[in-house]
């Protein structure tokens, strides 16, 4: 596994140095280590490192105001489900035939999983130490497919010449939509101060990610031309 070891006698975490961990050819859970007399935050500025474990060693670390957010990322939605074939029109003496069911809707993805934080330091200076990795929640269900619309029914000349109609088919009913996603699992948050703290009370949230949303069903298809629940035009 390719780590990334930043040494200096202070460090600012800002967006140069997210700029410079970026550039580098770090694979996904790759640790990102930081180690200074001083490790301190741009004022208020968040860290958003998905995918990567950080560990500070510091004699001193002061978030200013930021945080640190290695929480995962949104799973994608599954796709739509595809409209359900269209009935077959009355031909000759034959019926129509109804439309097909939509299918079902791609289930959404999951979540990814958040990484670590492990800060380490003699001085924890903060006026609210804040540190997040929340699982990605999962993403929401495709929708149903739409049903195949009914095939037409038609006029006919029946016996005496009076006319006759061959009722269309109704249409399709929409398929199912797709499950939701799983939520990422929550990382880990560890803060070890060696000897003075300073700080309010701290925000670390390490939680699993929420479940996505299921998809919605899909519409029915048309009624076709003549059936009986179909228009007569």
């Amino acid at each position: 596994m390719t780590d990334f070891l930043y040494i200096r006698d202070q460090i600012v975490i800002n967006d140069a140095l997210r700029a410079l961990v970026a550039s580098q050819p770090l694979p996904p859970g790759s640790t990102v280590r930081l180690v200074a007399q001083q490790v301190r935050h741009e004022p208020g500025f968040v860290w958003r490192m998905p995918g990567q474990h950080i560990v500070i060693i510091a004699g001193e670390y002061n978030n200013d105001g930021g945080a640190i957010d290695v929480s995962g990322s949104q799973g994608a939605g599954g796709a739509p489900g595809a409209t359900g074939i269209a009935g077959r029109d009355a031909q000759g003496a034959a019926g129509s035939t109804p439309g097909g069911t939509g299918r079902p809707g791609q289930p959404g993805q999951t979540g990814t999983a958040a990484t670590s934080v492990r800060i380490t330091c003699e001085l924890l200076r903060a006026s609210e130490l804040r540190l997040f990795a929340n699982g990605g929640g999962g993403g929401a269900g495709g929708e149903g497919g739409a049903g195949g619309e009914g095939g037409d029914g038609k006029k006919v000349v029946g016996e005496e010449h009076l006319p006759e109609i061959i009722e269309g088919a109704i249409g399709g009913a929409g398929g199912p939509g797709g499950t939701g996603g799983r939520g990422g699992v929550g990382g880990q948050l560890l803060v070890t101060a060696i000897g003075t703290l300073l700080f309010a009370s701290p925000v670390l949230q390490a939680g699993g990610g929420p479940g996505g949303a299921g998809g919605r069903g899909g519409s029915s298809g048309s009624n076709g031309k003549f059936s009986e629940a179909g228009s007569a035009a």
